[in-house]
């Protein structure tokens, strides 16, 4: 019997309209789960012989139509993928992984979502894992896109509820002495000022408090964060940046100003924190965006109340003061740092703003959006639309009915009422002062409701 299923399956598999009768024919219990370990069967015979992505591709839109004809669990077509993406080559699977996304509507729909939606996650995030984030980060993009789609934004699954963080990434950076001078002297302008190697090992020790903001709670480290981030703030304010030497050298050489060279450089996803690279790095308009926003990050987050904040994460009023204090010199560098710095910080301030909003919306319990007053439709049944009449339709319509319509329902009556006798059409018309009295007159009567029509906007008056 099992065998007589599997020819069935796979006929069905090659011609649904051979196989579909064959299907309808078996006389077995559980029948539904039998032809799914029948479609899994296949599946795994197709990967011995074969294996190409067309063939998986056709033996999963067929179990896609075993579920329509009611041959199978509306999971069967998930598994399928998800079996089929494990024993897969990576290049093969990201081709497999366009088909997941084309049909992403058909994943997404009630038939499917809440018996797939585990099995999907669970595929997407173990192809995550094989995948090389530096070599495959297009790849790995458009897996975390596709769950950002897939998923409805009040799934609490991917919120991160709670606020962890990722303690896992920790910046390493090389032990350094107070006295050691960093960057070369030979190379650099005479009115360069460097930096100590205190202050590089204070500017990277700060990364651990990006890392995990919590620690700014504890007094120990409330006073070194607070203590190291006024020492970068003073650095920062005087330390030259790049673009103003580039215009002295324009000016001197006809040089090229690198304020005008484009930022759009590769992304990497790691600073680097060799103290060779420290000068150039504090030169770097980019990189001082990037470190500054970080710093408004974190003072947003010690001021914000979180649901998940216990009694302990809580600043003082000195400590508050502190913050906003800080914030204030974070604009005005960051308004200094480049040409454009003024626009991105109202770009930053606009993101930061959303994130407060965001963040209410998770401390309120992640409640689902819904348009504002829409009427749910009773039974389920959402009532008829009203079709949308053309204006050629209406002229057909006023034919027929041996009027004329000439765009104007004011001036359709009053035609249409003189339309037997043309001559009666004066006497209808109403004089010009008679008509508008009464709207001059509201004109000059305050304004009490805002939201008030005047009789001058009115349809007819137009």
């Amino acid at each position: 019997m099992e065998q007589t299923c599997q020819d069935a399956v796979n006929t069905y598999i090659s011609d649904r309209e051979r196989g579909k009768p064959l299907i309808n024919e078996l006389k077995i219990g559980h029948k539904k789960l039998v032809i799914e370990q029948s479609f899994r069967n296949a599946l795994a015979k197709h990967m011995q012989q074969n294996g190409d992505v067309d063939g998986v591709r056709q033996i999963v839109c067929s179990s896609i139509n075993a579920v329509s004809d009611e041959f199978g669990t509306n999971s069967l077509p998930a598994n399928l993928l998800s079996d089929a993406i494990d024993l897969l080559r990576v290049d093969q699977a990201e081709e497999l992984f366009g088909y997941v996304e084309d049909r992403i509507d058909l994943w997404k729909s009630e038939a499917y979502f809440d018996t797939t939606k585990n099995i999907i996650l669970r595929m997407c995030n173990d192809l995550l894992r094989r995948l090389s984030k530096s070599e495959k980060n297009l790849f790995c993009g458009r897996i975390l896109l596709f769950l950002a789609r897939f998923f409805p934004l009040s799934e609490k699954s991917g919120l991160n509820i709670v606020g962890e963080f990722n303690l896992d990434n920790i910046t390493t950076f090389a032990d350094s002495d107070d006295d050691e001078v960093l960057g070369s002297a030979d190379d650099a302008p005479k009115e360069e000022k460097f930096v100590n190697g205190n202050v590089y090992k204070t500017f990277w020790s700060l990364q651990d408090f990006f890392r995990n903001p919590n620690k700014c709670y504890t007094s120990v480290g409330w006073e070194t964060f607070s203590k190291g981030a006024s020492e970068i703030f003073s650095v920062l304010s005087g330390f030259k940046l790049e673009q103003s030497r580039g215009k002295k050298r324009k000016n001197e050489s006809d040089a090229m100003d690198t304020s005008e060279i484009s930022m759009d450089f590769v992304h990497s996803g790691k600073y680097l924190t060799k103290k060779e690279l420290f000068d150039l790095e504090l030169n770097d308009p980019k990189f001082r965006k990037n470190i500054l926003l970080q710093f408004l990050i974190l003072f947003q987050y010690l001021q914000v109340p979180t649901k998940f904040k216990t009694s302990a994460h809580v600043l003082k009023e000195d400590q508050l003061a502190f913050v906003k204090d800080s914030v204030e010199k974070v604009y005005k560098l960051v308004e200094e740092t480049s040409t454009d710095g003024k626009q991105f910080l109202l770009t930053v301030k606009h993101i930061l703003k959303r994130e407060e909003l965001w963040n209410q919306w998770k401390n309120e319990g992640c409640k689902k959006f819904e348009k504002p007053n829409q009427k749910k439709p009773k039974d389920g049944v959402p009532p008829p639309k009203k079709a949308k009449v053309s204006s050629v339709d209406k002229l057909r319509q006023a034919v027929r009915e041996g009027k004329t319509d000439i765009g104007s329902d004011h001036l359709n009556s009053i035609w249409n009422a003189t339309l037997d006798e043309p001559s009666n059409m004066e006497d209808s018309l109403p004089q010009v002062e008679n008509f508008f009295s009464e709207a001059i007159k509201e004109l000059d009567l305050p304004v009490t409701n805002p939201k008030k029509i005047f009789l001058i906007r009115q349809a007819n008056k137009q």
